[in-house]
C-alpha cells in the first residue's frame, strides 16, 4: 500500500516543497486564483467522499477538483440550487452523505446530478425552522444535531423533523456545536459558557463558565479543551474540572502571547501543535507554549494575513481559508512531491483531473481514472504510462476503479456504465447485469460485495 500512496502524491495536481527543519519554517500552496474568489471570506472548508475540497463563502459555494474551481450560487427559479450564497459549514456523515449548512437551511449534495436537495425542516408544532444553521453534526450514536438561530435540536432525517433541546433552564443562547475525537457533542453559548452532552442522561451539562466573551472555536484533545474567543484570545481548560489552565492573548508576555486576540478557528497538526486562526495570522502553540506566528503573506505564501478557517483533509494536509476569499494548503508531510501532468506527457496523459486509483495485484502496477481522459495504467518499475481503451469510447469520465479477489478489474463511469476485465482477458467488456443495470455514477467493491450507485 505504500506504493499506491506514493503514487497518489505523484499524480496529484499541484506541487510544492516545504523545506523545514523547525516549527518556524512553513510554506503554503495557494489554491484560489489571484484576488481570491470574489469579495468574500472563506468561512468554512470541507471534503467529500471523493476527496474534492469544498469551501464556503458569503458569496457562494466552491468546489476544487485538483484542477478547476467550480462556483455554485443560489437561484430562486431553481429548486436544485443552494438555498443561499452564505455557507456556514460542511459535514460528511457516516454514510458519506455531504451536507451543507447555510444561512437559509440545510441541504445535501447530489453527485449524480451535480445539484442540491434542501430539506424542509419542521418542529413539533409543524413550524418551518432551520434558519441560519451554524453547525451540523453527527454524534457517537449516529444522531444528527443542528445549531440554528433558535437553539440546539436533534434531526430525524426520515421525517425531516427536529426536536429542540433546552441547554439550560434560563434558555441560554447557543452559538455553535462541535464534536470531539470521540464524537461527543459540545456546544458553546454567546455568554461564554461551554456545555457537554451526556448521552446517558440525554441532557446538556455545564462544563465551564469560560470567559465573558463569545466563543468562536473549540478543540478537544488529550491536553485539554481549547476555546478561542471573539475578542479575548485563547484559553486551555482542564479536561477534569473545566478550570482555566492557560490563557493566551495579544499583549501577553511569551510564551502566552498571540499576534491578535480575535480567534476564529482552531485545529491540530500531526506533531500535536495547536493552530490558531486569528485576525492577524496563524499562531502555533506547542506543549502549551506559543511558538511562532505566520502572518507575513510574502514569506509564507498565505493569500491574506487575516485567517478565517481551517480544515484537515484525509491526507492530513491543513487547508486555510482567509479574508477576501483566499485559499491555501499546508502539506503535513513536508516532503517533495513529483507529479505527472498532461503537459509533461502529451503523448499519453490527456487529462489532469485524477478521479480514482487502484493498486494491482502486482504492487508495481497502479490503475487510475480521469475526469475526461479515461483509464490509465502506470508501471512504477519503469514509469511507463499506458492509456486503456474502453471499447470505442473516448473522453470517458471515470468515477471509480476496483479490483476483486479474482483479480478482475472493475471500472465505474459517469454515463457509460460499468466495465470489467478478467485477469485472463486482454480487453475490457461492458458489464450487462441480469436486470440490464447501467451505472450512471460509479462502482465499488470491497472484495466481498459489489455495489452500484
Amino acid at each position: 500500500m505504500k506504493k499506491i500512496y506514493s503514487c497518489i502524491w505523484i499524480l496529484f495536481f499541484f506541487v510544492f516543497k516545504i523545506c523545514a527543519s523547525d516549527l518556524s519554517e512553513f510554506t503554503f500552496a495557494k489554491i484560489s486564483p489571484e484576488g481570491g474568489v470574489g469579495y468574500s471570506s472563506v468561512m468554512c472548508i470541507g471534503q467529500d467522499d471523493l476527496s474534492f475540497i469544498w469551501f464556503g463563502t458569503n458569496n457562494g459555494l466552491f468546489k476544487y477538483d485538483s484542477k478547476n474551481i467550480t462556483r455554485y450560487a443560489t437561484n430562486s427559479s431553481d429548486s436544485s440550487a443552494i438555498p443561499t450564497n452564505r455557507i456556514n459549514q460542511f459535514y460528511l456523515d457516516d454514510s458519506k452523505v455531504f451536507w451543507i449548512a447555510t444561512e437559509n437551511g440545510l441541504c445535501k449534495y447530489n453527485r449524480c446530478t451535480d445539484s442540491f436537495t434542501t430539506l424542509r425542516l419542521i418542529n413539533n408544532q409543524r413550524d418551518i425552522v432551520g434558519k441560519n444553521i451554524q453547525s451540523f453534526l453527527q454524534d457517537e450514536d449516529g444522531q444528527f444535531w443542528i445549531v440554528d438561530e433558535i437553539g440546539v435540536c436533534k434531526l430525524d432525517t426520515s421525517l425531516n423533523s427536529v426536536e429542540y433541546f433546552p441547554v439550560t433552564e434560563d434558555n441560554v443562547r447557543v452559538n455553535r456545536g462541535y464534536t470531539d475525537h470521540n464524537k461527543q457533542l459540545w456546544v458553546t453559548a454567546y455568554d461564554g459558557r461551554i456545555f457537554r452532552f451526556d448521552s446517558h442522561k440525554q441532557d446538556f451539562v455545564l462544563f465551564s463558565k469560560g470567559l465573558r466573551d463569545t466563543p468562536r472555536a473549540l478543540l478537544v484533545d488529550d491536553s485539554g479543551v481549547w476555546v478561542g474567543y471573539g475578542n479575548q484570545g485563547l484559553v486551555c481548560l482542564s479536561l477534569t474540572d473545566g478550570e482555566e489552565m492557560f490563557h493566551y492573548q495579544y499583549g501577553y508576555a511569551p510564551p502566552y502571547c498571540l499576534s491578535n486576540s480575535k480567534v476564529r478557528d482552531l485545529t491540530k497538526d500531526l506533531k500535536g501543535n495547536v493552530w490558531v486562526a486569528t485576525y492577524d495570522g496563524i499562531n502555533i502553540i506547542n506543549n502549551y507554549h506559543f511558538v511562532t506566528s505566520l502572518s507575513d503573506e510574502d514569506l509564507y505564501n498565505i493569500p491574506h494575513q487575516s485567517i478565517w478557517s481551517f480544515f484537515n483533509d484525509s491526507e492530513n494536509n491543513i487547508w486555510v481559508g482567509t479574508w477576501m476569499g483566499g485559499l491555501c494548503m499546508y502539506d503535513e508531510y513536508m516532503n517533495t512531491v513529483y507529479h505527472y501532468n498532461k503537459n509533461a506527457l502529451l503523448s499519453t496523459l490527456t487529462d489532469d483531473v485524477i478521479s480514482c486509483f487502484a493498486e494491482g495485484k502486482d504492487e508495481d502496477i497502479i490503475w487510475f481514472g480521469t475526469e475526461r481522459g479515461g483509464v490509465y495504467c502506470l508501471n512504477l518499475k519503469n514509469n511507463d504510462l499506458e492509456r486503456i481503451r474502453l471499447g470505442q469510447l473516448s473522453d470517458v469520465n471515470v468515477k471509480s476503479i476496483a479490483i476483486d479477489k479474482e483479480n478482475t478489474i472493475w471500472i465505474g463511469t459517469y454515463g457509460n456504465g460499468i466495465w470489467y476485465k478478467k485477469s485472463t482477458e486482454k480487453n475490457f467488456s461492458l458489464f450487462d447485469s441480469p436486470h440490464q443495470l447501467m451505472a450512471d455514477c460509479g462502482y465499488y467493491t470491497n472484495r466481498r460485495r459489489y455495489m452500484v450507485c
